[in-house]
């Protein structure tokens, strides 16, 4: 009876440790990041895009290999890697990947690769539909009530109207500016949404970014400022593509000069 008793605490004794030990497994290592990979993609053909195909993977460990185009006329390899994993309660881990794309002609493809895991086993393989047409989604653009030939702005606002070819659905308008940062004398663009043929005020702020540095040691000082002649105004318009049928976003560019 006293060997039981004893074997029963050994045992308790073990079961407690285990316990601990995984309570005190960091939930960083625990949780993984959503994996997000994209079924098909829109790029232009006749150019390349280095971000044509962007991957998030749901462990910092795994890879992306194998990368395979069922056409010569579109070519595909990793552009971009970003990876970091760290333990902690508030920790960064990450694990995103860019696929860049060139389609030589018009045309739909498929590009295949397989997810590794950090043995170099295999554990999926995905397919992506790469949509590669040079045509423009958008028909046309009017900016100060009429097409413009030149990205220059004359006025200090306008009405803005945005027309896409047909099987493209317009979903929303946004225009951006350059506006002040919290708690800083440097500039960052920030959108606001409108409506199609609205009037908008254009940007009135150049870029702006400036930094300074002392430190007693040796005397230290640093200064940097870097601005610009021109305020920009971003037109971004985000519709439903007629290949894709997802969300898609172009963004037009206008400046007005600071005298």
């Amino acid at each position: 009876m006293r060997i039981s008793k004893e074997i029963t605490k050994k045992l308790l004794g073990i079961v407690l440790v285990l316990a601990m030990a995984v309570t005190s497994i960091p939930t960083s290592i625990l949780a993984a990041e959503k994996e997000s990979i994209p079924s098909k993609v829109r790029v232009n053909s006749d150019t390349w895009n280095d971000t044509a195909i962007e991957i998030q993977l749901a462990d910092a460990t795994h890879t992306v290999a194998n990368i395979k185009s069922d056409s010569k006329n579109a070519i595909a390899k990793i552009t971009s890697l970003d990876v970091r994993s760290e333990e902690g309660e508030d920790a960064d881990i990450r694990n995103k990947v860019s696929i860049g794309v060139y389609a030589k002609k018009d045309g739909t493809y498929t590009i295949s690769f397989d997810i590794l895991d950090k043995d170099g086993l295999k554990v999926s393989s995905k397919k992506v539909k790469v949509y590669a047409y040079r045509e423009s989604a958008l028909k046309s653009i009017s900016v100060e009530g009429s097409q413009k030939n030149s990205s220059l702005l004359n006025k200090k606002s306008g009405k803005v109207k945005v027309t896409l070819k047909p099987g493209n659905k317009l979903k929303k308008l946004e225009y951006g500016v350059y506006s002040p940062k919290e708690n800083s004398n440097n500039r960052e663009i920030k959108y606001k949404q409108f409506k199609n043929g609205a009037k908008i005020t254009y940007g009135t702020n150049p870029y702006y970014y400036e930094s300074e540095y002392t430190s007693e040691y040796n005397n230290y000082y640093s200064y940097y400022m870097n601005t610009s002649l021109v305020a920009p105004t971003y037109i971004r318009i985000t519709y439903i593509d007629k290949y894709t049928k997802q969300e898609e976003t172009m963004t037009s560019y206008y400046y007005r000069i600071i005298e």
